[in-house]
């Protein structure tokens, strides 16, 4: 399991990734999203809980291509 993702399941109590809802669409999450890309300028604070979202599929491809913004999915995480 990587980094980030330990660090999110942690931090929201989740014991495995079956678990873990999309926080956009509500669906079954197949990951944990980096909300600003880890690679973006190196960002030290990539792997805080306040930068990472668990996505479904389809919520994580339209977060990479723009169609869900950074700004909608902090918008979320202000929420929790």
């Amino acid at each position: 399991m990587k980094k980030h993702t330990k660090i999110y399941m942690a931090f929201h109590g989740y014991q495995v990734p079956e678990d873990v809802l999309c926080e956009y669409c509500g669906a079954m999450a197949t990951g944990i999203h980096h909300i600003t890309f880890k690679g973006m300028g190196g960002n030290p604070r990539a792997d805080c809980i306040e930068n990472l979202i668990g996505l479904c599929r389809p919520c994580h491809d339209k977060a990479h291509t723009g169609e869900i913004t950074e700004d909608e999915l902090y918008e979320l995480k202000e929420i929790e």
